[in-house]
């Protein structure tokens, strides 16, 4: 039984000539991006590499410790080779980031603070590619499952009930996922076998992403085989599903966005913080130098303790008190985060958006471990400055970047919500077969 109703709904799947032309157009989309994200990486590491010999070139050119600090070095921000499948938004595209001695924590362009969720776009990768226009097929595909009531009741006289409805629903998603199931296996192949090198841990990420896709493409077959039932049968019932196939997947993601991005703006500005801390440094700065001089004219004074103490009290005061300005904004920013995390679960289209852009490294949680890193990057250059300036006054100025320091490579991620989520959307799923269950043996009893 099961064998028929696979040929029957094959059949029909491969006899939609919308269908199949759609699908040999996304296949081709799909090899496309793939090679232009291919394109890409290598574009990238070809960029990288000029970025690490400048920034090893320029070190001995620094007369002094003291222009060193003053200009600093540059951090590159490289995203997981997972972005040449899973990029959305292309949220960390092109970043890097400023150390110097200046306090101020610069990651360019400029995603710092509220200025993060600024960033919006999607779909402009494969997954993402695929999650649109799988997701509109599916719609379609659920809602034109039953073509009829009369066509449903004249089935059911032969086969009962039950087995038509599932084995028709089943059947036709199984035909349906085959045909998506080509371009993931095939990116899945190309991960195990291609040029770039990915962790087990990516892999593990990637089909994570892969099952979650699937579950999309199922979420709104089912959807649009419920509004087939909604609608009972009517000839606008298309109309209605691409309404809120469209309200789904762009209006509402775009509402969420634009809510969080009016909850950033209650973070302080860049530079209101960064006044903030400049102005703390200034004011020891002019405190230290009229302490030194005080000092400086008195006798047997040991200078070098002196400065000696300056440098811990900056350290152990100033230092920390910019650094808890700064983490005061990393938690808040982490909170709003969270917030933004807890709305995308209750809505599965957001929530697929949300953790296609985490995979790729280029999300929130990338942007907060890269803030981590530089800030612990800037104390360490504070104290090799300090004392390589005030106490071993070197001739030439070595380098304090260590190999492959000033490149971070961020790491893909799965945040803890995933199961959550995607138990939720089951939960969806679940819930609209049995209503669809219900309402269609209703509609072929009708009159």
């Amino acid at each position: 039984m099961i064998r028929e109703f696979l040929c029957f709904e094959s059949g029909r799947v491969l006899g939609d000539r919308r269908i199949v032309g759609v699908g040999a157009i996304i296949l081709l989309i799909t090899a496309f991006l793939v090679v232009s994200g291919y394109r890409n990486h290598a574009a990238f590491q070809l960029e990288k590499q000029a970025f690490v010999d400048y920034e090893r070139q320029r070190i001995p050119q620094y007369v002094n410790y003291a222009q060193y600090a003053a200009l600093g070095f540059r951090v590159l921000f490289e995203p997981s080779p997972l972005a040449v499948f899973t990029e959305s938004s292309r949220l960390l595209a092109s970043v890097e980031s400023k150390v110097d001695m200046s306090e101020l924590v610069q990651i360019y362009n400029v995603h710092k603070g509220r200025q993060l969720f600024s960033v919006r776009g999607y779909f402009s990768d494969v997954f993402g590619f695929l999650f649109v226009t799988g997701t509109l097929i599916m719609v379609y595909s659920g809602a034109t499952t039953f073509s009829s009531r009369a066509a449903l009741a004249l089935r059911m006289q032969f086969l009962g009930y039950s087995r038509v409805f599932w084995g028709v629903l089943l059947s036709r998603f199984a035909v349906l996922s085959v045909l998506f199931c080509v371009p993931i296996t095939a990116i899945c192949v190309l991960v195990l076998c291609g040029s770039i090198a990915f962790t087990p841990a990516e892999i593990r990420h990637l089909m994570a992403a892969g099952l979650l896709l699937w579950l999309m493409l199922a979420f709104f077959f089912i959807l649009g085989f419920t509004l087939k039932g909604v609608f009972r049968f009517r000839k606008h019932t298309l109309l209605w599903s691409f309404l809120i196939w469209f309200a789904l997947v762009f209006l509402i993601p775009e509402l969420v966005t634009e809510y969080v991005y009016v909850r950033s703006q209650r973070l302080p500005s860049n530079d209101s913080l960064n006044f903030q801390k400049l102005r703390v440094v200034l004011e020891n700065e002019a405190r230290a130098v009229e302490h030194v001089r005080n000092m400086s004219r008195r006798k047997d004074v040991d200078m070098k303790a002196v400065v000696r103490d300056q440098v811990h009290f900056f350290m152990k005061n100033i230092h920390l008190l910019n650094r808890n300005i700064e983490f005061d904004l990393t938690r808040r920013v982490s909170k709003l985060i969270r917030q933004y995390e807890r709305v995308s679960l209750l809505i599965p289209t957001q929530f697929f958006l949300f953790i296609n852009r985490e995979i790729s490294g280029l999300g929130y949680c990338g942007y907060l471990e890269f803030k981590q890193y530089v800030m612990h990057l800037q104390e360490r250059f504070m104290r090799f400055f300090f004392q390589q300036h005030y106490f071993h006054r070197a001739e030439k100025v070595k380098s304090f970047v260590r190999p492959g320091e000033n490149v971070y490579q961020s790491p893909s991620f799965i945040t803890a919500m995933f199961g959550w989520g995607v138990c939720l959307i089951l939960l969806y799923m679940i819930m609209m077969c049995a209503w669809s269950q219900r309402r269609y043996q209703r509609l072929v009893k009708e009159p």
